[in-house]
């Protein structure tokens, strides 16, 4: 571990003062906050926007089929229904695909780290 941050903060052939004072604390902001608070908030970002469009087409299934049925709103209460199961298979597939990305990421900076010129 000593050696990964090591090579990670003082790179050769850079300057030691500027590597001390300069760019080892914004690397170690970057490694240790800044990188997984933008991973956190992208995986936020992406289950919140797939989980307020299912709740909106659920609502307008529910609203135009249960709560106000008209023959002019039936249509559209169905096409409510049918984009909510729609949109509940590509957000299962999202989610997939993220846990994916998440996995090869860990995979990928511990082996990384794991080096040998660490």
């Amino acid at each position: 571990m000593g050696g990964y941050l090591k090579s990670l903060m003082f790179p050769p052939g850079l300057p030691k003062p500027l590597a001390l004072f300069l760019f080892a604390p914004l690397e170690l902001l970057y490694t240790f906050v800044t990188a997984p608070f933008t991973h956190a908030v992208r995986l936020f970002a992406n289950m919140f926007a797939g989980h307020l469009l299912l709740a909106f087409f659920s609502a307008v299934g529910f609203w135009f089929l249960v709560e106000h049925p008209t023959a002019a709103g039936f249509p559209v209460g169905i096409l409510g229904v049918v984009m909510a199961v729609l949109m509940t298979g590509l957000e299962i597939f999202i989610q997939f695909l993220q846990a994916f990305l998440f996995t090869m990421l860990a995979a990928m900076y511990i082996g990384n780290a794991l080096r040998p010129d660490h």
